[in-house]
């Protein structure tokens, strides 16, 4: 009995076309459905860290300032320098300032009770309460693509010692 014949061969075709026409299909698979939103997905997140990142280091270069004027200006520096940047660009942050960022500062008594927001221009007591900065940022994260699906507003809150107490005053 004679053994049958591989129908490709007999044509004189090679057996691996199929694998090149399928390449097209699988290609556009991969960038339409996976790789778009995972890239609206990173821009997301990289919108919440630079939000997050912002807001603390804000808070942070607060508490070691003399007054609270120069709290805020310090405020304002690391905001538009966080958010200004490469990193607030590809999140697409809005405002993409210092703008989103409030600074306030607490009055925390040190015995009992809750804290409440210090007036500018009051004398603080140091001897009955602690004080600390507290700055809020809210933005808006519209990402690199896709924004429809992953817009977003969000509102972080970071806090740190006042440094300096008997400089709010001023």
């Amino acid at each position: 009995m004679r053994a049958r014949q591989n129908p490709i061969k007999q044509t004189g075709r090679a057996g691996t076309g199929a694998q090149v026409a399928e390449f097209g299909p699988v290609l556009f698979v991969l960038f339409i459905v996976i790789l778009i939103p995972f890239l609206a997905l990173l821009s997301f997140l990289d919108g919440l860290a630079v939000v997050t990142w912002a807001v603390n280091q804000a808070a942070r270069a607060a508490g070691p300032a003399q007054s609270r004027s120069a709290a805020q200006a310090a405020v304002a520096a690391v905001g538009d320098q966080i958010l200004g940047g490469p990193l607030g660009a590809f999140a697409r942050v809005t405002p993409r300032d210092h703008t989103g960022l409030k600074l306030v500062v607490l009055q925390i008594p040190s015995t009992s009770g809750g804290a409440s927001e210090f007036p500018p221009g009051a004398t603080p007591d140091t001897t009955h309460n602690f004080y600390e900065y507290q700055v809020t940022g809210t933005y808006l994260i519209n990402p690199l693509f896709l924004p429809q699906l992953f817009k977003s507003p969000v509102t972080f809150t970071s806090s740190a010692a006042c440094e300096n107490p008997n400089g709010l005053s001023h």
